[in-house]
């Protein structure tokens, strides 16, 4: 899973990220909104059918999406940059 800022919205409260799940055979792309009070939302970027996405691998992306939400607002009190640029995580078969 990866997962590229594109923006970050006033006084840091939320921010826009490009998100792909890879697969062995098939990469898949989101948008991906987060916000500070926790939540993500994700989109299914046009070309790629939602029912193509296995679901294990889009609760996957949103599990760690919504981490990286909780994570922002706890690095904003310490007065650290909120939103990373970049964020990628590997999990295999087992691993959740």
């Amino acid at each position: 899973m990866l997962l590229q800022r594109v923006s970050i919205g006033e006084e840091a409260a939320n921010a826009e990220y490009t998100g792909q799940v890879f697969t062995p055979s098939e990469v898949f792309g989101f948008e991906v909104k987060l916000a500070l009070d926790g939540s993500a939302k994700l989109l299914a970027l046009p070309g790629d059918s939602p029912d193509k996405v296995d679901e294990e691998h889009e609760k996957s992306l949103l599990k760690l999406s919504k981490s990286i939400a909780r994570a922002a607002k706890r690095k904003l009190e310490d007065k650290l940059p909120p939103w990373p640029p970049k964020i990628l995580r590997w999990r295999g078969p087992g691993r959740g």
